[in-house]
């Protein structure tokens, strides 16, 4: 069913907008300023790329559809300061369109289960499905603090002390890169 919507609203999509004569674009969408860094991905990707994120779809699937990955979209973004703006601006708009058609059908009693949804999404703490064998961001942070506090304690010798704290520090640094690379893709 979703690849059934989201083939028909590309479609849609490039019937009107990809299919749009180059001489018609908008200045927004026309290629980058000659005297800026090329982009890694041409203008006509990037406009394509803007498009299916504009209807809600991941930068992994824009990615797959221009025969990219959502690093080269990344790295586009990270030289044309234009095509960042309308990453985000897409992503924006799709995501506040989306929250809009949720808020108005969980406002029908009839369609309690959007309401339902609505709130594991906004307060997943509260509302959110929650497995038995895992703990929330927060929950972890006290318990690695009061892990610190506890070498601090009780390890005399400061060198040993120094390099577990060093350590600990590092393993929560790499968990917290691995959790915010995860949450990009």
């Amino acid at each position: 069913m979703e690849c059934g919507v989201f083939c028909f609203q590309l479609q849609k999509i490039s019937h009107s907008t990809l299919h749009t004569p180059l001489s018609t674009l908008p200045q927004s969408l026309s290629p980058s300023v000659p005297a800026m860094k090329a982009p890694i991905l041409d203008w006509k990707k990037q406009k394509i790329i803007i498009a299916i994120l504009s209807i809600g779809c991941s930068r992994r699937t824009a990615a797959r559809y221009v025969g990219c990955t959502p690093a080269s979209i990344q790295a586009t973004a990270k030289v044309d300061e234009k095509f960042r703006e309308q990453l985000c601006q897409a992503e924006k708009n799709a995501e506040i369109e989306f929250t809009k058609c949720v808020h108005n059908a969980a406002l029908q009693e009839r369609y309690w289960k959007a309401a339902t949804w609505m709130l594991e999404r906004l307060n997943p703490e509260d509302f959110g499905k929650k497995q038995v064998d895992t703990l929330p961001p927060a929950e972890i942070a006290k318990i690695i603090t009061r892990l610190a506090e506890i070498i601090v304690e009780e390890v005399k010798n400061p060198a040993v002390r120094k390099k577990i704290l060093a350590r600990v520090e590092e393993m929560m640094r790499n968990y917290t890169a691995e959790k915010k690379s995860a949450s990009d893709e």
